[in-house]
Formats: structure tokens, C-alpha cells, sequence
């Protein structure tokens, strides 16, 4: 998907881990701004700016962990005991390696968020 068009019917479609793998290799041929590390790098900015982007979100806050997180080792890939990113997908930029979170939703019975649908909008305008 490096250099295609953003398919979003195809990514909504997608399990998680396929998902994550789709939209950062599309991540991967883009040139980012220090703003748009700091959405990838940090939940609460991520909060701040794509909370806003889909109306129909009704959780102000869908994003609890950061989307990458700068790998050191394998064990940065849990946090408090729990694995909350995917410690054999990696996003590679500048010269750095970031473990890409498996925290996505679409809104279903069990919850209410949807923190897929903002974040693929966000992609898109970049």
C-alpha cells in the first residue's frame, strides 16, 4: 500500500495487526512533520487532534496508548503487564524503529469506540 490511494472500506475491513501493518507501511513513504510524530508518539496530542476529526465519535478520549512507541527491547511492547503493542510489527522512520500499537476498535456490541475510522482520515490528509 506504500504508494497506492487510501482504501478505507479495505482497512476497516482488516483484523488488527493487518490493519496496523497496512496503514504504517503506507506511513512508511510519506514525509512526516515533527507535529505529525508528535500525533504518532503521543496519546494525549493524538487526543487532542484526532478526537476531533469524526463527529460520530462519542468517546472524547479513543486513544490510550500512543500509535508507535520507539523500540529498545521486546518487553517495550507491554505496559502494566499487559502487551499493548505488536512486538514483531515494526514502523521504521529517520532511522528509528517505533512498535506500532494493537489497540484499535470499531464501534461493536461490547464498546462504543472507534479510534480506526479518525486515525485512517488523519492519514489521509497528510
Amino acid at each position: 500500500m506504500k504508494n497506492q490511494q487510501i482504501d478505507s472500506k479495505y482497512l476497516l475491513s482488516l483484523k488488527n495487526k493487518a490493519f496496523a501493518s497496512e496503514i504504517f507501511e503506507y506511513l512508511e513513504g510519506r514525509i512526516l512533520n515533527p507535529k505529525d510524530l508528535e500525533i504518532l508518539t503521543n496519546h494525549l496530542v493524538a487526543n487532542e487532534i484526532l478526537g476531533n476529526i469524526s463527529r460520530a465519535n462519542r468517546v472524547k478520549k479513543p486513544y490510550q496508548y500512543a500509535f508507535i512507541k520507539e523500540y529498545h527491547k521486546d518487553d517495550d511492547a507491554i505496559i502494566n503487564g499487559h502487551r499493548r503493542y505488536y512486538k514483531d510489527l515494526r514502523f521504521r522512520y529517520d532511522g528509528k524503529s517505533y512498535l506500532i500499537t494493537n489497540d484499535w476498535y470499531l464501534p461493536t456490541n461490547k464498546h462504543i469506540r472507534d479510534n480506526k475510522t479518525p486515525f485512517i482520515e488523519w492519514v489521509k490528509s497528510l
